[in-house]
C-alpha cells in the first residue's frame, strides 16, 4: 500500500518522454499477430534467456525465504544473529553484485561478444547455483557463511540481464508486452513457487524440519542446472538476435 504513493507521484508528475523509432511511427502500439510473430520468430532468444532468468529467480527466492530457518533450526542461531550476520551482509554484496554486473557485460562486448550478456547470466547461474547449492549443506554455519556472501555477489546478475536482453533484442512496440511476461514469470511463478516448493519437499520429500538445508540445495541444483542446460542451448539464437537487430532505439520519427 505505501508503494501506491510514489505511484501516484509518478504517474500525475512525470510527462511521458517523446516516442522514438518504430514506436513513434505506430503511436507506440502493435498489433496482436505483429507481437505474437515477434515472439514467434525469437522464441529460442528470448525464450531461453527469460526462462533461465525465472529459474534462477527462484530458486533465490526459495533459498532467501527459508535461510532464516535454516539457520535458527539446524545452526541454532537466533534471528538477530541472522540478520546481523548473514542479512546485512549480503546486503552489501547485492550491492556490489548489482554494480558490477553491468560492468561484466561491457567487459564481453568489448572484448567482442555481441552476447555480452549472455556471459553475465550464465555466470550468475553458476555463481548462484553452486555455491547457494553447497551453503545449506555445510555442517557448521561458519563454513555457510561464506557461501552464502558469494552466492550474493552473483545474485543480480541473472534478473539485470533478463531485462537487458529484452531491451536489446525487442522493438520498442513490443517490448511493454515482453516485458510483462517476464515479470509474470518471475512474480507469479518464480516467487511464487521458489517458497513453496522448499518447503513442500521439506514436507513431502524429506518429512524431516531439519533437513530445510537440503530442501533448499536441492531446489537451487534442479532449477540452477536447467536454467544453465536453456542458456547453453539458446546462446546461438540470442547471439543471433544481437546481431541482426533492425530497429533503430534513437532515431527520432
Amino acid at each position: 500500500l505505501p508503494g501506491l504513493i510514489p505511484a501516484f507521484l509518478f504517474a500525475f508528475t512525470v510527462k511521458e518522454p517523446t516516442r522514438l523509432g518504430q514506436a513513434a511511427l505506430v503511436k507506440g502500439r502493435a498489433t496482436a499477430a505483429e507481437t505474437r510473430k515477434f515472439i514467434a520468430d525469437n522464441r529460442l532468444a528470448l525464450g531461453g534467456m527469460l526462462m533461465a532468468g525465472a529459474l534462477v529467480i527462484l530458486e533465490i527466492y526459495g533459498a532467501a525465504y527459508w535461510h532464516p530457518s535454516l539457520f535458527v533450526r539446524v545452526y541454532e542461531w537466533t534471528p538477530s544473529d541472522y540478520a546481523f550476520y548473514v542479512a546485512m551482509p549480503q546486503g552489501f554484496c547485492g550491492i556490489v553484485s548489482a554494480y558490477t554486473s553491468a560492468t561484466l557485460t561491457e567487459y564481453f562486448k568489448r572484448k567482442g561478444h555481441p552476447e555480452g550478456v549472455w556471459f553475465t547470466m550464465f555466470i550468475g547461474v553458476v555463481g548462484c547455483t553452486v555455491f547457494g547449492g553447497l551453503a545449506p549443506l555445510m555442517p557448521e554455519a561458519s563454513y555457510a557463511l561464506p557461501l552464502l556472501y558469494a552466492k550474493s555477489l552473483f545474485v543480480n546478475y541473472p534478473p539485470a540481464a533478463a531485462m537487458t536482453a529484452v531491451n536489446e533484442v525487442t522493438p520498442n512496440e513490443h517490448r511493454g508486452f515482453v516485458t510483462s511476461l517476464y515479470v509474470i514469470l518471475t512474480g507469479l511463478v518464480a516467487q511464487g513457487l521458489g517458497p513453496f516448493s522448499v518447503g513442500f519437499t521439506t514436507d513431502n520429500v524429506f518429512g524431516d524440519p531439519l533437513a530445510i538445508g537440503q530442501s533448499v540445495s536441492l531446489i537451487v541444483f534442479i532449477t540452477g542446472a536447467a536454467g544453465a542446460i536453456l542458456l547453453l542451448y539458446a546462446r546461438s539464437a540470442y547471439r543471433s538476435a544481437v546481431l541482426n537487430v533492425s530497429w533503430e532505439p534513437a532515431v527520432k520519427a
